[in-house]
């Protein structure tokens, strides 16, 4: 009998033990949210201080912003971003960002990309496909298929959808150079592979332990000290810059065979933009700017400055091939247009696709599909 009730005993205290833990474990997962919150206040508060592009828009967007930015699984592509309606952010059913039409234009004009090209940081309007939009006029229908991480792959990928289900474009952008060059030169990635954090956190883990870890704050607390404290992975990168930034550019040149091959079976009018990157340093600094660099990973940088001197050499000068060699664009531009490394605000939107528009309109309006 004594050696049931000890076995009891036992068992009450291991339940004891295991509450308490449990309740340590809610009650550290809630005070990190509160530092989280207020973390994440402050930055917001040094960037609206100290960076001048925050300050296009109002506080409520940035709410908005803050609650639409999610993402949910796709097939082939990986992800894409959530149904949201609100003031300054719009996504359908279908995971694309508005843009604002002029009218019922009967020439389709694809714009592919990344954040930049959905509109990260900005409201619908102020979008590079917008803007764009307004320049076209209202004989063309621009469509925003930017989303948020994408890779060139994953750009090719939904254009092949879009084409087997019978939506033909006359014209297809692509607006690419930094989310390729961070996933090739510098995240431990293979160039043209999506961002691996991303299919992580969007889709989830094997085994249900992990999967509820994933939505806790210890599994960020887990992977910031993995990345700051206990990773070399700088070091390994940084032995490898040349070779991973020559890799990139070479597949990107095959994403441009590729597409032009698809364009001339079905078509369409293509071109290729190689976007601004703050981390090329080509630009002359304004201080904001050079504390952005300095607050960023030495080899990335490096790594970014590699990839886009090799861009230079590769694209300049190819206009002709419907190429176009972007990263200087705001080079002459001495007012503030940088958010971060690459997103810019609406001014900066808004000279993306003034140069866009001025270099595809000639060639618009040829019949020949190169």
């Amino acid at each position: 009998m004594r050696q049931i009730e000890k076995v009891f005993s036992w068992i009450g205290d291991l339940w004891k033990m295991t509450g308490i833990a449990l309740l340590l474990l809610i009650v550290g997962h809630y005070f990190m949210d509160i530092v989280i919150y207020y973390k994440r206040q402050e930055i917001f508060e040094y960037y609206k201080t100290n960076v001048p592009a925050y300050n296009a828009l109002p506080d409520a967007f940035w709410e908005e912003q803050s609650n639409g930015h999610q993402y949910h699984p796709e097939p082939y592509w990986h992800w894409k971003m959530n149904e949201t309606e609100g003031q300054y952010i719009n996504v359908n059913t279908d995971g694309i960002r508005r843009t604002e039409k002029l009218g019922g234009g009967d020439k389709k004009v694809f714009v592919f990309g990344g954040s930049t090209v959905w509109g990260f940081r900005v409201a619908d309007w102020q979008t590079i496909p917008s803007y764009l939009q307004s320049q076209l006029g209202s004989e063309y229908d621009v469509y925003n298929f930017g989303q948020n991480g994408w890779v060139s792959a994953q750009e090719f990928h939904f254009l092949l959808h879009q084409l087997a289900l019978g939506n033909i474009p006359d014209t297809v952008i692509f607006y690419d150079g930094a989310n390729d060059s961070m996933m090739g030169t510098y995240l431990l990635t293979q160039p043209r592979y999506p961002n691996g954090k991303l299919i992580a956190g969007v889709m989830g883990n094997l085994d249900f332990f992990s999967e509820l870890l994933s939505y806790s704050h210890y599994y960020y607390l887990y992977h910031y000290y993995l990345k700051n404290i206990f990773s070399d992975s700088d070091n390994y990168i940084g032995s490898k810059i040349d070779e991973n930034a020559k890799q990139t550019i070479e597949v990107y040149e095959a994403h441009i065979k590729q597409v032009k091959a698809i364009a001339k079976e079905y078509g369409f009018k293509v071109f290729f933009f190689w976007q601004p990157n703050l981390f090329s340093l080509s630009k002359l600094m304004l201080p904001y700017e050079t504390e952005i660099i300095n607050k960023a990973s030495k080899v990335q940088v490096q790594s970014q400055q590699q990839v886009y001197r090799l861009a230079k050499e590769n694209f300049s000068g190819k206009q002709a091939e419907n190429i176009y060699f972007l990263a200087n664009l705001f080079d002459k531009v001495n007012e503030p247009v940088y958010f971060d490394q690459i997103h810019v605000g609406p001014n900066g939107n808004q000279i993306v696709a003034n140069e866009i528009y001025e270099r595809i309109k000639l060639k618009l309006s040829s019949s020949s599909v190169d």
